[in-house]
């Protein structure tokens, strides 16, 4: 039962749209008790963009790319409640909230909104984020979009905090205000009162910090139109939250002008459990598998065979020939993994590069504006740069998804199955009742236990009466029994064509069991030519003596839930993945016993 390490990465079926889900991150020493709440900010520059549909198409799908759990809209445009729904649909939104100013836009199905008040003006969005599975304390998350007027902004803020004193409560705790502000943030007293009236500027020095910016750095532009710069959009954290921030994870991220004038900021928090909950929130590491594409990818082919054919060579001749085959996948997971570190830059890591590259430019321009007649042809052709990446990026995962049914209104049977199955793997197991002891397990390793105790007893065969077994088969006529030939031919030696058809028939995407191994890269062991021998003789020892390689024996379980209270484990349908080999060997054998 050791693949149930994984018990608690399982995600509920649910009838809600598609979800980005929650991900733990390790620290030095490893450090799984909390959660971890990618949240960003954006003003999209109007979202609903009718001249342009498709440009809004892209721009909705770069912005579900970024692995965000929580988005902040700001200048949404979102007018009217269709508008709402096209919204919420082409985010593939879990949940929403929509005025025609802001927009509030959760991707994981473990996020819940209560208590949500959205002002008349449509300025305002606030409401309180919560877990499914308690595994953080809840906190209030507002969405502002203050007008871009200094008169109009004045004038609305100088009402802010008494018009709005159940949002913007005088002592405030566990909140997050984040949205563009239209106004430059600065410690300067005689420059601020410029900006906002005193009274809120003094409210947000006295309760909160930049969550984007770390203390004594310098705020990043997030606002470019043209030759004009400034840093107007903002996360605020409320102090209690300092200390969830890793500000080296932050980021103020350029988004094309085709999009917005406005940049994507990012803030990864590290929620931790209420001291008093129950609830267990540990998340394991998941599986790691091997992309099925990289069989096709002629350069690890090369370096596979290679590998394949060191291994071969250093082989101890004493070992049997399963265990011989369980070295050569060891070889080609290693190689896999080596391979796909090093791969050639993604669209991605290029992305990130670039942003990189802009960031130093900008800084270099911050400190010295003397440098801009040299600087700024460069940073012109690395937006540019970004621009290209950002949009070809979307036009190739729209070309990829098979998803437009979601923007265009269209229906795909195919997708509602996708996306079900795609959640069976990232929900947060509640409190389990122990099977034998009948208590509320909290605990990963309670649940685990409480988890093999069940399903071993579940699964363990029941004692026969061997006498009734042997009267049943006497009892068989002689005309439904196989004959003698028949019965050989069951155990007749596999044969390398019977293997290279097994693995060739085998489908395109099917999920490894636990050694990470898809079909197309056991096929390639399977055709090396100085492998073949031992993958031939792994299969027959199998077959004729049952000598069986031991990661054969090895199996992922996953849970899925059914109906009713879900700290029951008979309420879990248990799914169990076996390696493709062994998945191989078990096809060859129904094969022939249909056959015969």
């Amino acid at each position: 039962m050791n693949s149930l390490n994984h018990i608690t990465n399982i995600d509920a079926i649910s009838s809600s749209t598609n979800s980005a889900y929650f991900s733990n991150t390790t620290s030095n020493p490893p450090d799984t008790s909390f959660i971890k709440l990618n949240i960003g900010s954006l003003n999209c520059r109007g979202l609903s963009k009718t001249s342009a549909t498709s440009t809004r198409d892209h721009f909705i799908r770069y912005l579900r790319t970024r692995s965000l759990d929580l988005l902040a809209l700001q200048e949404t445009h979102a007018s009217c409640s269709s508008l709402q729904a096209l919204f919420h649909s082409q985010f593939q939104a879990t949940a929403s909230l929509w005025s025609p100013h802001c927009g509030l836009v959760s991707f994981s199905s473990d996020i819940a909104f209560s208590d949500t008040v959205i002002s008349v003006c449509g300025r305002i969005i606030s409401t309180t984020i919560s877990h499914s599975s308690d595994a953080f304390d809840p906190f209030t998350a507002t969405v502002v979009y203050f007008p871009a007027s200094r008169p109009e902004r004045f004038t609305f803020l100088s009402n802010l905090l008494s018009d709005y004193d159940f949002v913007f409560a005088p002592s405030p705790v566990r909140s997050v205000i984040l949205g563009d502000f239209n106004y430059t943030y600065s410690n300067s007293s005689t420059y601020r009162n410029r900006q906002a009236p005193a009274a809120w500027l003094k409210y947000i020095d006295d309760h909160f910090i930049n969550g984007i910016t770390a203390p004594g750095a310098s705020p990043s532009i997030t606002f470019q139109r043209g030759t004009s710069q400034s840093c107007i959009d903002y996360v605020f954290l409320y102090a209690d939250l300092t200390s969830a921030v890793q500000f080296d994870h932050c980021h103020t991220t350029f988004v094309q002008p085709a999009w917005s004038d406005h940049f994507l900021l990012s803030c990864p928090l590290r929620l931790y459990p209420p001291t008093d909950s129950s609830s267990a929130s540990s998340v394991g590491q998941g599986l790691w598998r091997a992309h099925p594409r990289l069989a096709s990818n002629s350069l690890f082919r090369r370096q596979l065979s290679d590998a394949l054919s060191r291994c071969v060579h250093s082989l101890d001749g004493a070992l049997s020939a399963a265990q011989k085959w369980e070295l050569l996948k060891q070889t080609t997971a290693t190689v896999a993994k080596s391979f796909s570190r090093r791969q050639a830059q993604t669209l991605s890591s290029a992305e990130d590069l670039l942003h990189r590259k802009r960031s130093g430019i900008q800084h270099k321009l911050d400190l010295d504006p003397s440098l801009r007649p040299t600087l700024q042809p460069l940073l012109s052709v690395v937006e540019e740069q970004l621009a290209a990446l950002q949009q070809n990026h979307v036009e190739n995962l729209a070309l990829r998804s098979g998803i437009r049914w979601r923007e265009k209104g269209e229906t795909s049977a195919g997708f509602l199955k996708r996306t079900v199955s795609s959640r069976a793997s990232r929900k947060l197991i509640p409190p389990l009742i122990h099977p034998a002891t009948q208590r509320l397990c909290s605990s990963k390793e309670e649940m685990l236990d409480a988890a093999a105790s069940y399903y071993g007893n579940l699964y363990s065969p029941d004692a026969i009466d061997m006498a009734a077994v042997n009267d049943l088969l006497d009892a068989i006529p002689r005309s439904a029994r196989l004959s003698a030939s028949d019965a050989q031919s069951l155990l007749d030696p596999i044969t390398f064509e019977d293997l290279v058809e097994a693995f060739s028939r085998a489908p395109a995407k099917s999920s490894p069991g636990m050694d990470s191994l898809p079909y197309q890269l056991v096929r390639l062991i399977v055709l090396h030519p100085e492998c073949r021998e031992i993958a031939l003789a792994t299969f027959n020892n199998a077959l004729s003596f049952s000598d069986i390689p031991p990661s054969w024996l090895e199996s992922c379980i996953t849970l899925l839930p059914k109906k009713g209270a879900l700290d029951l484990l008979q309420n879990w349908r248990p799914i169990s993945l076996i390696n493709t080999d062994a998945k191989v060997f078990t096809r060859i054998v129904s094969g022939r016993m249909i056959d015969g």
